[in-house]
This record gives structure tokens, C-alpha cells and sequence, in this order.
């Protein structure tokens, strides 16, 4: 059995080797989005796959004034988003597990780490130049402290 079986497409974990930890969001997003395009899920955190109807209403009737309403047959959406969040929780860090816990569906959740962790937040760049401008080599050897100026630089030219 393949590692992307339809079997065992709610569990992705394994297919994840980085976890977003709030300075790698470009890295995680580029490990998650293929996995999303892969299972035609991009809907359901983009918002473009909005939330059919639950219940249809069946054109036959038991009496001149009642609809039959029934289950929509093709209503899986509440099903995909939650596996969907599930992917999303499943590929965070500990410490950023706290960002998504009150998000009910994948979308609000993609938002809300978009928002929070995205380069292009306003009050991102501004708290990656602060942590440029206050970062010292301290104890660490030089070598890494270039790795740290480095990183930090990436991140902001994203």
C-alpha cells in the first residue's frame, strides 16, 4: 500500500518532516501545499470551496404542502474540512498548536497561521527586525551566529 492510499489519506503525519514552529512557515507551507494539491483540497482552506447545502429538498412530496428534505447526498464538505484541519494540526509544533485550537474549520485556521507566522505580516517583519537588531553571538560560535543573521535575513526577503 502506497504512502498516499486513499486508505490512509487522514494521516499524513508521516509525510511531514517539518513542523511549523513560527520562523519557518514558507518551509511548512511548501511541505503542506503539495500534499493539499495532491487530494484536490485547496478549496477548503483557500475558502474558494464554500459550505454546500446540508439538506435538499426532494422533488417528491407526501402532501400538497410538505417537502421531503433529505440529507444532501453529495454534502461531505463538514467531513474534508475537518481532515483537512487535521492535517493543518498535525504539521504544528507544539507551540503553535495554541494559535488554531478555537479555528472550527481548515480555512479559519489556515488564516489565522497565515496571518500570525506569514512573512508578509506587517507585525511579522517588525518582530523578525527586532530579533535582527537584538541578536548578539553571546556564547555561540561565529559560524552560527552568521546562520541565525542569515535565516533571519530569508525570512525577511520573502
Amino acid at each position: 500500500m502506497s504512502a498516499l492510499s486513499p486508505s490512509n489519506k487522514g494521516n499524513i503525519a508521516h509525510l511531514l518532516s517539518i513542523k511549523l514552529s513560527g520562523d519557518n512557515f514558507n518551509q511548512w507551507k511548501a511541505q503542506l501545499m503539495p500534499i493539499v494539491r495532491l487530494h484536490q483540497r485547496l478549496g477548503y482552506i483557500d475558502g474558494m470551496n464554500p459550505c454546500p447545502p446540508h439538506y435538499v429538498r426532494n422533488p417528491v412530496r407526501r402532501t400538497d404542502t410538505e417537502d421531503i428534505v433529505s440529507v444532501n447526498p453529495t454534502y461531505t464538505w463538514q467531513q474534508n474540512y475537518r481532515m483537512i484541519l487535521s492535517w493543518i494540526i498535525a504539521s504544528l509544533a507544539e507551540s503553535t498548536v495554541t494559535h488554531v485550537v478555537s479555528c472550527s474549520t481548515s480555512y479559519d485556521a489556515w488564516q489565522k497561521l497565515t496571518r500570525t507566522y506569514s512573512s508578509s505580516s506587517r507585525v511579522r517583519v517588525q518582530l523578525l527586525r527586532l530579533q535582527l537588531a537584538n541578536l548578539k553571538s553571546g556564547s555561540t560560535s561565529c559560524t552560527e551566529y552568521l546562520q541565525n543573521v542569515i535565516s533571519l535575513l530569508i525570512i525577511l526577503q520573502q
